[in-house]
């Protein structure tokens, strides 16, 4: 489970990363419009694929990434999702949980499981 947050406030709750690539458009993630947290709320953060350069003899092409992958953002740079929590967010319908208070709850409770 991915925790997909949009800077306009929306809470998407993703079931793995092919999910999350269907619905984060590269260019966006690379402007920032997306945070990503993991099941227990925590940071992650995009990787994205190195262009690849195809050489010819007299001139190179490069394309862009059109992938990324996440990676646990520990360092603290990036605070956790109840860290980002606020009046502001808007929970994306989904099957896992029914409001936002079920996933404050689902968060809270991973935190005192882990700590």
């Amino acid at each position: 489970m991915i925790f997909v947050l949009g800077d306009n406030g929306e809470l998407s709750v993703l079931t793995d990363i092919r999910e999350v690539r269907g619905q984060c458009k590269v260019s966006d993630v690379e402007y920032g419009l997306w945070e990503f947290f993991d099941e227990n709320g925590e940071p992650l953060l995009p990787i994205f694929r190195a262009p690849k350069v195809v050489s010819r003899r007299l001139f190179s092409t490069a394309s862009v990434s059109k992938e990324f992958d996440l990676a646990p953002g520990g360092d603290g740079s990036k605070p956790s999702l109840t860290k980002c929590w606020g009046p502001h967010i808007r929970l994306k319908p989904n099957s896992t949980f029914a409001s936002l208070e079920d996933v404050l709850a689902h968060l809270q409770k991973t935190q005192q499981a882990g700590g």
